[in-house]
């Protein structure tokens, strides 16, 4: 459920997107060589190299997160893939703060198929004049300003972000990642479907610009807060017993998955 980036915890930690990487990283990379300004490059290993934990203690509520999303050009970042958008807003104190939202096309070096043209609606005209990945990954950390994070299918997306992340800096996120497809196998145990348009529905929320980083990081900020409301009324407050919770109840749902996979047990 959490993925943790940062030294705190680490013994009790695999994460699946470091798997994917370092399984992988023996393969010659596919995917384009940026010539990064230095300066760029420097301020990112700054920030990654800032000591990041989690309060246990401190309640779920309470906590301040950024709920991102990327859109990319396919599924595979080891294979020449590349983010084209990334999207963010932040929780504060259990509401969505909207108005303070993160958003930028990554321009990347590469054309985009055209069927990820008709299901995003981001064509190569529209990211031909935005900045390199590493640029914009430099920005979206200054807007995490080492808040944890919140993604649906987080190892997914932290894929991509490591793998550059690794290729130029040769480090990785610093941060927890709390992944609302694991906590949605824990909150809706018997689902048919936990993809964001399934859970939308069963949350009645609607379902608007799909596809879109900001828009699916709205959605995956509000469908969090529902999920996080049924599980304070079954005394999980904590981000302790949050683990708790897991670790008790995991085995029960539909769709088995390894305990080890993407969470802090």
């Amino acid at each position: 459920m959490f993925i943790n980036r940062g030294g705190a915890s680490k013994s009790f930690l695999v994460s699946f997107a470091e798997d994917i990487y370092f399984r992988f990283k023996s393969l010659k990379s596919e995917s384009c060589d940026l010539e990064i300004d230095e300066s760029t490059l420097k301020e990112v290993e700054q920030k990654l190299a800032k000591e990041t934990k989690l309060d246990f203690k401190q309640p779920l509520v309470k906590n301040e997160y950024v709920v991102f999303d990327l859109e990319t050009t396919g599924f595979k970042p080891f294979a020449g893939d590349e983010v084209i958008s990334i999207g963010a807003v932040p929780i504060i104190d259990g509401k969505i703060e909207a108005y303070d939202s993160f958003h930028s096309y990554v321009n990347p070096q590469r054309g985009i198929p055209e069927k990820v043209v008709e299901l995003t609606g981001i064509t190569e005209e529209m990211v031909k004049d935005s900045p390199d990945i590493m640029t914009v990954l430099n920005d979206f950390l200054d807007f995490v300003d080492g808040r944890h994070l919140i993604a649906h299918h987080a190892s997914f997306d932290t894929s991509f972000i490591n793998f550059k992340l690794q290729k130029y800096c040769n480090r990785k996120l610093n941060l927890a990642v709390l992944d609302t497809c694991e906590l949605a196998r824990l909150t809706y145990p018997y689902l048919d479907s936990y993809s964001l348009d399934y859970l939308a529905g069963v949350n009645n929320l609607p379902v608007i610009g799909r596809h879109t980083s900001l828009n699916d990081a709205l959605i995956t900020a509000r469908i969090y807060l529902n999920m996080l409301k049924k599980l304070n009324r079954k005394g999980v407050l904590t981000i302790e017993d949050l683990i708790n919770f897991w670790k008790k109840n995991f085995k029960q749902c539909k769709r088995e998955h390894k305990v080890e996979q993407g969470i802090i047990c």
